[in-house]
């Protein structure tokens, strides 16, 4: 899996987790995301999500990448959640979930985190999953749990419409930008 679709999986993963006592997370139906770069970015793909149960998602992405990308990739997330008429920007939570911004992204990547450095199934059959990055195109498919835990009562939001979305960098200069919609009931 790329760094684009982990980390835009980590944004809606984020998003779903800002409930207080989070027990189950139940996406109303199917959720596609947009590419919102630049036509100069080398990054361009979409993924989506569809709920198979409580705290439970598949998950399918496709991407291409026009140039290698080395590390640092910083990845600058964004969620907001639609309260009455206006969207609300979530706030960063433990360096892990809400609007956050990561230095370099490669750290979370798969093979960066096996001894082997291999990637490991379902995305054996990807281009890499280590930084660099190498030219071509993603694709991957897989199905996830979200793990409950409680987080402090000043997320308070649980139900409603959320927006997502993930730009890349490669010093300042944007590599991608991914978007999606979805409501959490």
């Amino acid at each position: 899996m790329n760094f684009s679709i982990y980390i835009s999986t980590l944004c809606l993963v984020a998003a779903a987790l800002v409930f207080e006592d989070a027990i189950a997370i139940n996406i109303a139906g199917y959720a596609s995301s947009s590419d919102c770069g630049s036509s100069s970015a080398p990054v361009k793909g979409s993924f989506s999500l569809n709920p198979t149960g409580p705290n439970s998602l598949s998950f399918s992405a496709n991407l291409h990448i026009d140039e290698e990308l080395e590390s640092p990739l910083k990845a600058v997330v964004k969620i907001q959640a639609k309260v009455a008429w206006w969207w609300h920007t979530l706030s960063c939570y433990g360096d892990r979930f809400g609007s956050c911004t990561y230095q370099d992204v490669c750290q979370f990547l798969p093979a960066s985190n096996s001894t082997s450095g291999s990637c490991p199934a379902p995305f054996q059959d990807l281009p890499s999953c280590q930084c660099p990055l190498r030219t071509g195109t993603y694709s991957a498919e897989s199905e996830f749990v979200i793990p409950s835990f409680e987080l402090p009562s000043y997320y308070w939001m649980s139900s409603g419409y959320y927006w997502a979305q993930i730009k890349l960098y490669k010093g300042y200069r944007e590599v991608g930008c991914n978007e999606i919609y979805f409501n959490e009931e």
